[in-house]
């Protein structure tokens, strides 16, 4: 008994060993991380003011279609790198030179791709064709951004504090007028600020490596081959709902109906985000199934639970008010959208923490399933009611879609920690 309990001792001091680094070095990143997305949700409920809803419908469309253009142009590859760097820091140039010798190409296509892409889907005006094109230009250095790079050698710090720096200038921008509030100056701006970011980001690893030369290696590129399908296909299925709800309203709706779908799919980022950054003290300590179970015995899922429902709680009230008493009145009588869009968002919060369960049950074929689930989910809901497609039906399928991957992901996890906790 005396041994059993030693190392279960032993096994708590391994997670306040993992878990106090992390809290001490990530202060500062989580604060640089709230500063800079809070800056950029500043921005873009500044700009749903200022602007019409139809011209910030097409604004948000054309943000969402290339923002997901920068995850297909990554090819899913930043999980690779991130891994690969972190286990041989000493590769830095191989790996760097390799994954943008693979990127530069096929991201330039990609991106062209997209800004003809929105001619043929959109009927859009020269202005907003304008835009598209700036955004194209943006979304390619943007999928060259170093980011996955410097958070394999824990530069955490530098690479969120040139984004908080970025953000908070272009906020600057808005503020003092210097940045126009129309399509074709909006997608300058944006194309600027991302590839300012990505060259900044780019010179702080160049300035810390120790080689000046990037160099190309074709058997790290068939190494990562196999691995380079999968991992798209989820990049692409996670972003899967809330991106295909914009685009949809946007095409359907037009202008006006992308403008409160874009403005309530933002919202309900900025919730996934936060999120994100409760998920990140989480994710050191549920490292592998012995800790996971662990905590599950500790109670620690209740009191998971407990904080997510209060939180979505607060989230939906202050959406609330927002909606009702700072925006402009066109939103405020599509309220209903907007809180389950923030639903959703909370939902995408509550598959993060389950993907991390996964995760640590070494069940990564869990998280393709659960989120390929919700995808098809939100698809067969828009099918069923193209006919009767309104703000309201698109945001109730980015909730039911939502759902799906939580009950999902739910299950698997459930499946492999109750049957043996319950022996």
């Amino acid at each position: 008994m005396n041994r059993v309990n030693a190392h279960h001792n032993e096994e708590e001091r391994a997670d306040e060993t993992v878990s106090r680094p992390w809290l001490r070095e990530g202060l500062l990143a989580t604060i640089l991380l709230v500063v800079g997305q809070g800056a950029a949700l500043l921005s873009l409920l500044l700009l749903s003011n200022r602007m019409l809803p139809a011209q910030f419908g097409k604004l948000s469309a054309g943000l969402a279609l290339q923002n997901y253009l920068v995850l297909l142009g990554s090819l899913g590859l930043r999980t690779i790198v991130v891994r690969d760097l972190a286990r041989a820091p000493r590769r830095l140039s191989e790996i760097w030179g390799t994954y943008w010798s693979m990127i530069a190409p096929f991201g330039a296509i990609i991106a062209i791709c997209g800004h003809i892409l929105t001619g043929v889907i959109f009927d859009r005006a020269p202005d907003e064709a304008t835009m598209s094109c700036w955004l194209a230009i943006g979304s390619w250095f943007a999928m060259l951004s170093v980011v996955p790079l410097l958070d394999a050698l824990h530069r955490q710090v530098q690479a969120l504090g040139i984004v908080a720096l970025t953000e908070v200038g272009f906020l600057a921008g808005l503020l003092t007028q210097l940045i126009p509030a129309n399509l074709a100056g909006l997608g300058a701006a944006f194309a600027i600020k991302w590839a300012l970011a990505s060259l900044l980001q780019a010179g702080v690893l160049f300035g810390s490596a120790r080689t000046r030369r990037l160099e190309y290696s074709h058997q790290l590129i068939e190494t990562w081959r196999p691995s380079i399908p999968p991992l798209l296909i989820t990049t692409l299925v996670v972003n899967l709902p809330l991106t295909a709800a914009v685009l949809l309203a946007r095409h359907r709706l037009g202008g006006q109906g992308a403008g409160v779908v874009g403005l309530g799919a933002q919202l309900a980022a900025a919730v996934t985000l936060l999120g994100g950054i409760f998920v990140r003290f989480i994710q050191p300590m549920w490292r592998d199934q012995t800790a996971l179970k662990r905590s599950q015995a500790n109670g620690h899922f209740n009191r998971l639970a407990f904080v997510g429902i209060v939180g979505w709680v607060i989230g939906c009230a202050a959406v609330g008010i927002a909606v009702k008493w700072l925006l402009r009145p066109e939103y405020g009588t599509e309220l209903i959208a907007f809180l389950l869009l923030v639903t959703a968002g909370s939902l995408g919060v509550v598959a993060r923490v389950l993907w991390v369960a996964l995760l640590a049950l070494n069940d990564d074929r869990g998280v393709l399933l659960a989120y390929a689930c919700g995808g098809s989910t939100f698809m067969l809901f828009i099918a069923m009611l193209w006919m009767y497609l309104d703000v309201n039906v698109i945001a109730m399928a980015t909730v039911i879609g939502s759902l799906s991957t939580v009950l999902v992901a739910f299950w698997r996890v459930a499946a492999r920690v109750t049957p043996e906790n319950g022996k």
